[in-house]
């Protein structure tokens, strides 16, 4: 099973380490979280730049995962 660490390897993504925030949204007692909305307009624009993989990669098949 892969650590959060390897699945942002994997997936050429940063990591964002919330600590034991838990589930991140509103009924777990978290306001407004303006940060949010910058990491996800990077996940699009990083998303829209990439091409579309429909094969798994290496990566997947060296960790025996697809």
């Amino acid at each position: 099973m892969q650590t959060d660490a390897e699945w942002a390897e994997i997936w050429n993504m940063r990591l964002i380490n919330l600590g034991a925030a838990g589930h991140i949204n509103p009924a777990s007692g978290f306001g407004p979280w303006p940060d949010g909305f910058d990491i996800l307009d990077e996940l699009r624009r990083r998303a829209s730049t990439q091409p579309e993989r429909r094969v798994p990669d290496e990566k997947y098949l060296q960790h025996g995962e697809l």
